[in-house]
């Protein structure tokens, strides 16, 4: 008896290590596809078959990630869904931010660039939370702003429409 009930828990052991190294399906965390024309591929790597290119804003729900790459579904339309893996850099966790041209004012104290991006020596301004800017255009989540000092670029999520 006690050889059968010792078998039993080893098994029962096992069975619960197998399932807490699986990835949890039902327990996915949202992201965003950060660019247009991303590839969803079938497996985790350049090698593997293009299935779809991938809009930015996207939204995708992430399951498993092996080698940079992350295994996502996402809405295809109102009724099915589509499953690939897209490789990590074009997800973010940040809604996208869509802005029209016009007056706006800086929620937090910012740092402008003459690029948009983020590189130690391209920062050409300063602005204070509440500064007024106009802006001119964007280019993904980043706003082009003419302000009191000139042109230069800043983050559109700390934006308001003044």
């Amino acid at each position: 008896m006690k050889r059968g009930k010792l078998g039993t828990r080893v098994c029962a052991v096992i069975l619960l290590l197998v399932l807490l190294s699986m990835p949890a399906l039902a327990a996915g965390k949202s992201f965003y596809v950060n660019a247009n024309g991303v590839s969803l591929r079938s497996g985790p790597a350049k090698s593997y078959g293009l299935k779809r290119t991938m809009k930015r804003g996207t939204v995708v729900t992430v399951y498993d990630s092996k080698n940079g790459w992350s295994y996502v579904r996402y809405r295809k339309n109102a009724n099915t869904t589509g499953t690939g893996w897209i490789y990590r850099k074009y997800l973010t966790s940040i809604s996208p931010t869509k802005i029209s041209t016009g007056r706006y004012t800086t929620i937090v104290n910012l740092r402008v660039r003459s690029s948009a991006e983020v590189k130690g020596n391209n920062v050409i301004g300063k602005l204070k939370r509440g500064s007024r800017v106009i802006v001119k255009k964007q280019l993904r989540s980043w706003a082009y702003v003419q302000f009191k000092g000139g042109f230069g670029w800043v983050g559109a999520k700390y934006l308001k429409k003044a």
